[in-house]
């Protein structure tokens, strides 16, 4: 739908599952020849490899839509130009996949699909440029594959270079604020408790839900920019607070007590707490073993509020 007027070879994922990957495995074929047809319904598509293997799956293209803008003023409705429009079937298209009935405004977002992994990406970025795109919320950017001023002297390769600074171009061009980092939390206008944002960073992502209380899903590349030229993201995960709860409690409050309070000592420079141990190294670490014990679910952390200070660099450190 973005290229249909351009002559290029877009790239087919297919995941087999298990068992037809090891057929392929066992036929020792290097070569996979794959084809691609719909069922007479339109709603499943027929994927043959080789001839032999044939796997049903659905097709995702054709899902009805089980969303609309209602509830969104009229100026979000009628998009503007034609890279609203197809911004906005993609995000309607994601919400529907995901199981969304609405689609609900946010107040910022940080694209994070500004590193070049190639020229699908790039010309993904100029196409929406190109069709008049313009982002509606304050946007922020991740940082680029290379450095935009000092990339010569840094001995990186000018195709590259052209290449990554073709990218963050573009999205500037979108409107995107000139910020390139991957921690827009650390920036002046960075998001409040209960906002609905759409970041598509990792540690941004665990930081605004973790410590600025703000609501965004981990959202995926291009699908980023889709949703801030439109402003709207689908109604559904952490932006609903009944999936926000926690289900598991990760309880640090005795290792703190009896190992760590004991050992720390602090000077008070510039009215701020110094710790003079290594403390700093905790929040990493618990921000490693909180993740691996919460394996994807919501964990309610407790025994930080025993520390005499924390610091920002120190919740950064621990998301």
């Amino acid at each position: 739908e973005f290229f249909n007027d351009e002559n290029i070879s877009i790239p087919i994922i297919c995941a087999v599952g298990e068992e037809s990957f090891s057929q392929l495995q066992q036929n020792g074929e290097e070569e996979v020849i794959i084809s691609i047809e719909s069922n007479k319904d339109n709603e499943n598509i027929v994927i043959r490899m080789n001839g032999k293997h044939e796997i049903c799956s659905r097709n995702l293209l054709a899902m009805k839509s089980t969303l609309s803008f209602d509830g969104c003023d009229g100026e979000a409705q009628q998009p503007k130009s034609q890279a609203e429009k197809l911004a906005q079937r993609v995000v309607q298209r994601i919400g529907c996949i995901s199981g969304a009935t609405e689609l609900i405004p946010i107040t910022s977002a940080h694209i994070d699909a500004v590193t070049y992994i190639g020229q699908g990406g790039l010309r993904f970025a100029q196409r929406l440029v190109e069709l008049d795109g313009k982002v509606k919320v304050p946007t922020t950017l991740n940082s680029q594959s290379t450095d935009r001023r000092r990339w010569e002297q840094l001995g990186i390769d000018k195709t590259l270079a052209t290449n990554a600074n073709s990218v963050g171009d573009a999205y500037l061009e979108l409107g995107c604020a000139m910020s390139f980092t991957c921690a827009p939390y650390l920036l002046p206008n960075k998001p409040g408790l209960g906002d609905n944002i759409m970041w598509g960073e990792s540690n941004a992502v665990v930081f605004s839900n973790s410590v600025l209380g703000a609501r965004t899903e981990k959202y995926a590349d291009y699908f980023d920019i889709c949703a801030a030229v439109v402003g709207l993201v689908p109604n559904t995960g952490v932006h609903q607070t009944e999936n926000r709860k926690p289900s598991i409690v990760i309880d640090a409050t005795d290792f703190i007590e009896e190992h760590l309070l004991p050992q720390i000592h602090t000077d008070i420079v510039d009215e701020k707490c110094v710790y003079k141990s290594g403390i700093d190294s905790l929040f990493p670490a618990m921000g490693w073993l909180s993740g691996n014990l919460s394996d994807g679910r919501i964990p309610l952390i407790l025994g930080f509020d025993l520390l005499p200070s924390v610091s920002s660099d120190n919740l950064k450190a621990f998301c």
